[in-house]
């Protein structure tokens, strides 16, 4: 089958999708109706760099799911769906993108072998329970139950005593702060999402860690203030941080909107306090914008690209043999500091 005529055949399905409150791209170069398919359902758009990288891992197994590049010689193609959920982390949200998702398996009935969730709650919630197996990039643990799903989770959760939980990657954060770059701990302020669910975790821990370290009213900035995240504007919302009467520094929620616009939070920094950043790719992008936020920094976490290379390599395995096991793993996170 030619490609403009999958295209055409395909049109009715995309603009149902779209019409649901979802993005939903099809691959332009998928051929034939036997070539199988791998949904993407993330709650923002996924950084093309984290794309390719999936794309990397996929051609480590012989798979291409790239739709600008032909597959070389031993390769098989896979098409790619893609899903994103933007504006505020509603219930709405969720089920638009899950109904969507639900919509794309009747659709492509058993040529969806897979699909890849991640970017937060909307991208995470919106796969528990659908039965197409799952590979999930999440901020941390989630329990699926009886879904098939693998991949990664970044944030080690240490559950104690009345029920309280101790975040260790964020501990180790302020511990870096503390004895690395000498800040009080109530010189800590931590910038998070109240929108998000991992967010408002986060938010909660940071003020338990806080008072554990006889911090009896920690920082805490809600980027949102009870907007969407279409409101955040994060010039303001960096500079009410740094002007926070004794704040020395701002450790960065995991937040993937967040993430989305770092390059406005390094820029809207610009050296001023010492930033403390959840993922590797802030220190790369702070590298890479001279002398704006050199001053002092550190990132503690992941490298989402090596993240979605394994993605990639997993589904790539996953593809080629189906009926192996999935299992979650924690990833070990890199500190790069200046």
């Amino acid at each position: 089958m030619k490609v403009e005529a999958y295209r055409r055949n395909r049109r009715d399905f995309i603009k149902a999708t779209a019409a649901a409150g979802v993005v939903a791209a099809s691959d332009a170069s998928a051929q034939s109706a036997s070539i199988p398919w791998i949904g993407f359902v993330h709650s923002t758009r996924l950084d093309e760099t984290w794309q390719a990288a999936f794309f990397e891992g996929l051609r480590a197994q012989n798979w291409e799911g790239d739709p600008s590049e032909n597959p070389q010689a031993g390769m098989a193609r896979v098409a790619i769906a893609q899903f994103a959920a933007g504006g505020k982390y509603k219930s709405t949200d969720v089920s638009n993108l899950s109904r969507a998702i639900t919509n794309t398996i009747a659709e492509l009935g058993p040529q969806l072998k897979l699909i890849i969730a991640g970017g937060g709650m909307a991208g995470g919630f919106a796969a528990a329970g659908i039965s197409v197996p799952c590979l999930v990039s999440l901020g941390r643990y989630f329990d699926f139950g009886a879904q098939k799903v693998g991949g990664y989770f970044f944030d080690v959760i240490n559950q104690g005593a009345n029920n309280q939980s101790t975040n260790v990657n964020l501990n180790q954060k302020i511990k870096f702060l503390h004895d690395t770059y000498n800040v009080p701990y109530a010189g800590m302020c931590l910038l998070y999402n109240g929108n998000s669910w991992m967010g408002s975790l986060e938010m909660r821990e940071w003020t338990t860690q806080m008072n554990g370290l006889g911090n009896a009213n920690p920082v805490v900035l809600d980027a949102a203030a009870g907007g969407d995240n279409k409101s955040i504007n994060i010039n303001r919302v960096i500079n009410n941080a740094i002007k926070t009467p004794g704040v020395q520094a701002i450790v960065v929620s995991g937040d993937p909107h967040f993430t989305a616009k770092r390059s406005k939070i390094i820029n809207a920094a610009g050296g001023r306090v010492i930033m403390c950043y959840p993922f590797v790719e802030y220190a790369d992008d702070v590298a890479e914008v001279g002398a704006i936020g050199q001053d002092k920094y550190m990132a503690y976490g992941p490298k989402l690209s090596d993240v979605y290379k394994n993605l990639g390599i997993l589904a790539g395995k996953f593809l080629t043999t189906p009926d192996m096991p999935l299992s979650l793993a924690s990833v070990v996170p890199q500190y790069v500091g200046k």
